[in-house]
C-alpha cells in the first residue's frame, strides 16, 4: 500500500545518502547496502507498524 511504499522508500533514501556520488549503484553495491526495518514480535518485518507510521 501507499503507507509501507513511502517508508520503504524514505528508508532506502536515507541508506542510500551514505553512498558516495561516484559510486553508481549496481547489482555488486545494492547487497552490501543495509536496511534496517521494523520488526514484530516473530522476527518479521511489521507491516502494520510502516502503515502507520505517517499518521505520527
Amino acid at each position: 500500500n501507499k503507507e509501507v511504499a513511502f517508508y520503504l522508500t524514505s528508508i532506502i533514501r536515507q541508506a542510500l545518502k551514505n553512498t558516495e556520488y561516484k559510486v553508481q549503484l549496481s547489482s555488486t553495491v545494492l547487497p552490501d547496502i543495509k536496511i534496517k526495518l521494523p520488526i514484530d514480535s516473530r522476527g518479521t518485518p511489521d507491516w502494520n507498524y510502516m502503515e502507520r507510521y505517517r499518521d505520527r
